[in-house]
């Protein structure tokens, strides 16, 4: 996987209406993330290590809200405006650091996950095992649950669905 295929997904599913966020030049060296790797006991995947080391480290989009327009209250899909992928320190804010959210995340769930994704308004994500496997934090089951792909699998059906979702918005909102 390299940061042409993240660019070639990204350019061909959002569209003019979302914004696009990351940090740019200051991605984390190769050896910063091994390092990261060592402290949280985690062999991290590649593509997702190809992300992160790339310019797209701590990757936000969002829906614009004027084409996705926030509400007080309505189905769970009328919240998922945006889609983040943590990354590793850069000077991230600890919402989408990765290592601000690990060691939070295992706080809270006293497991030894690695939480690497989640939509905007989902307090469960995406986490990595130590091993690398990909799985779903469940709240209601307190428990993660296995999920089928790749981190780039993943990446592009959220990518998919938070477009479509901005559709149903946008012509809701007609």
């Amino acid at each position: 996987m390299n940061i042409s295929e993240y660019n070639e997904l990204i350019n061909s599913t959002l569209d003019s209406d979302f914004e696009l966020f990351f940090a740019g030049d200051d991605a984390p060296t190769i050896e910063v993330i091994e390092s990261f790797e060592v402290e949280i006991a985690c062999k991290l995947p590649n593509d997702f290590k190809a992300l992160i080391s790339s310019y797209l480290n701590g990757f936000y989009a969002e829906a614009k809200e004027e084409v996705w327009p926030r509400k007080q209250g309505g189905a769970y899909w009328m919240f998922q405006y945006a889609l983040v992928v943590y990354g590793l320190d850069s000077g991230l804010p600890d919402w989408i650091n990765i290592r601000s959210e690990v060691k939070d995340f295992r706080s809270r769930t006293n497991t030894n996950l690695i939480p690497f994704m989640r939509t905007i308004s989902s307090s469960e994500p995406y986490c990595f095992t130590p091993e690398g496997k990909i799985m779903k934090w469940d709240n209601d089951l307190q428990e993660a649950q296995p999920v089928i792909g790749t981190f780039f699998d993943i990446f592009k059906k959220e990518l998919e669905e938070i477009k479509s979702f901005k559709v149903r918005a946008a012509s809701e909102c007609i």
